[in-house]
């Protein structure tokens, strides 16, 4: 209001707009519900309109607020009103690709895949999935104790993938962070050769992947090209903010109180 310069680093909208015009639209609210205990699921609220995407599942629901405030009767998910809130929450999570684990699969168009990334018992955990298919029935699945990670899906255009965050054991007696990673397409198994990592493409010795390995960062996403049968895999880390194993709680009244509010098993 008083056109006063922004202090450096400043972040956030100015609420004027809201104060002068308390009937305005206003942006939509974002939702995600990510931990292991429970289905993955985004959201999306506008004052008339809720959709809730479940990625265990692919679901939408659409609920009109207005009409319906308890949430009881959902909308068609297909109707051009829906289309449009399902394309504003695919936009608010396209922020996701550029951090973290990337996974991209290519192969012919229409193929059918099965991913499957199961955790060292003594490596991290799972979180901030989300998968980056135009499959509608695509699913992708988080074990209770987040260890395993399952996404199966269609190939689209000839292309799907995921991405997804590490929280590392603050136990584990070394740095790395194994996973196994696993696919087959059309009912037969993925190569080892077909699985490439990081920037320079070069595929897995075994059937574990050191999360934690340097070689698995890319600065961009590297090209993944089509295979000449089969499908391809590609998995990257992107630059950005790493979470940080938490320092390990041994007072036990607070692990209690944590296990009790589901942030422990």
């Amino acid at each position: 209001w008083l056109d006063l310069p922004l202090p450096e680093g400043f972040a956030g909208a100015s609420l004027q707009r809201v104060i002068e015009d308390p009937d305005e639209e206003g942006n939509p609210v974002l939702a995600t519900a990510t931990q292991a205990q429970f289905p993955t699921r985004y959201a999306i609220r506008t004052r008339e309109r809720k959709l809730i995407e479940s990625l265990d599942t692919g679901d939408r629901q659409i609920f009109d607020l207005s009409d319906d405030p308890g949430e009881r009767r959902p909308l068609d998910p297909d109707d051009a009103a829906s289309e449009a809130l399902a394309d504003r929450l695919e936009e608010a999570r396209r922020i996701l690709e550029e951090s973290g684990y990337q996974v991209r699969i290519v192969g012919p168009d229409g193929a059918r895949f099965v991913l499957e990334l199961e955790g060292h018992p003594r490596g991290g955990t799972f979180l901030t999935v989300d998968r980056r298919s135009s499959d509608r029935e695509a699913t992708l699945r988080l074990s209770p104790d987040g260890r395993n990670l399952r996404f199966a899906a269609s190939l689209e255009g000839g292309r799907a993938g995921l991405r997804f965050d590490r929280l590392p054991n603050p136990n584990r007696l070394n740095r790395k962070d194994l996973v196994r990673v696993a696919a087959t397409a059309d009912d037969q198994p993925v190569a080892n050769a077909d699985i490439l990592l990081g920037a320079t493409g070069r595929p897995p010795r075994t059937d574990f992947v050191d999360l934690q390995n340097r070689s698995i960062d890319a600065a961009a996403p590297p090209t993944c090209e089509k295979p000449a049968t089969g499908i391809r895999i590609c998995i990257w880390r992107s630059p950005g903010e790493k979470l940080q194993a938490l320092p390990e709680i041994t007072d036990p009244r607070v692990r209690e109180r944590l296990r009790a509010l589901g942030y422990l098993q």
